[in-house]
């Protein structure tokens, strides 16, 4: 059996063979996220030392993915994207806020003019350069997994492929000085910082903990 599949395969162009990897693929990635809770970041105050967000928690369904895949990669790289109402971004789904580094425009989007900061890495249509230990991550959709932090002691969401970044985590912190990337839950009742930080990661533990319970994968969504 073995050497006809290698028979099969060979007699295969490489286009081919990468065209049903990415089917294999697919239908994994729709098996394995078929009931999901997605957590929506909505940054919402770009400043110079930090980034204030909006933490939502959307329902399954609410949520519609798409997988991605590069067909001529050799290593099938995969990446996801997210569509949903943004009208369910209310009182109702938020959680919490957040705090993260400079924002920095690693995409290369479209910003208006008020947007732009050449110093800051803020250029309409230009790919920033991430500035170690003081760059929020780029927006996209990330697969999440809780496992245990070396540098903390403790299990804590880790977000999974993040590109030009390793060992983003959401945890507890205050202050731009906490985070040299990760995610900080509390509340931004004080400017630049979140308080009760650990009650809000402690909240967002249980979440994903009961998700799991119910089968669910955990997705983050950055906008």
């Amino acid at each position: 059996m073995t050497v006809t599949v290698v028979t099969v395969l060979e007699s295969l162009s490489i286009d081919t063979i990468y065209s049903l990897q990415f089917i294999v693929y697919s239908l994994q990635f729709i098996v394995y996220s078929s009931f999901f809770m997605e957590i929506i970041l909505k940054r919402i105050a770009r400043k110079d030392a930090y980034t204030i967000g909006h933490l939502y928690i959307l329902k399954d369904g609410e949520v519609t993915r798409k997988v991605n895949c590069a067909m001529m990669n050799p290593h099938l790289k995969r990446w996801f994207t997210s569509t949903f109402d943004h009208g369910l971004l209310n009182g109702e789904s938020c959680f919490c806020d957040t705090l993260e580094p400079t924002w920095r425009n690693l995409l290369g989007v479209e910003l208006k003019p008020e947007e732009e900061n050449v110093r800051l890495g803020r250029v309409s249509g230009k790919k920033a350069q991430k500035m170690k230990g003081a760059t929020a991550i780029p927006e996209g959709t990330y697969p999440v997994l809780v496992t245990k932090s070396p540098r903390f002691k403790e299990w804590l969401p880790y977000v999974q492929g993040v590109p030009g970044f390793e060992g983003i985590r959401i945890h507890v912190g205050n202050e731009p000085k906490d985070t040299q990337g990760c995610i900080l839950v509390g509340e931004n009742k004080v400017k630049g910082m979140v308080v009760n930080s650990r009650i809000w990661l402690h909240r967002l533990m249980q979440r994903i903990s009961e998700a799991k319970e119910r089968d669910e994968a955990i997705w983050l969504t950055i906008v």
